[in-house]
């Protein structure tokens, strides 16, 4: 079974990464504290769909690249 939640906050830390971003300045982005991020990068809280968008915003991304591809069987 795919744990979808997992899969975004493990794109959403690549992401971080690649824009040599911290949990602390998504946090303030974001307008929440380091320790709710930090629920979210260890799978504790999902990812809302508003925090999302607003990282893609921010990042210059589509915000599906935060979401698994999905593929027909």
């Amino acid at each position: 079974m795919v744990d979808t939640k997992r899969q975004i906050a493990d794109r959403v830390r690549g992401l971080m990464a690649e824009k040599r971003s911290s949990q602390q300045a998504i946090a303030d982005l974001l307008g929440l504290s380091r320790q709710a991020v930090n629920a979210r990068f260890t799978y504790r809280a999902p990812w809302q769909a508003w925090e999302l968008h607003t990282l893609s915003q921010h990042w210059g991304v589509p915000v599906a690249r935060f979401y698994p591809e999905v593929v027909a069987a």
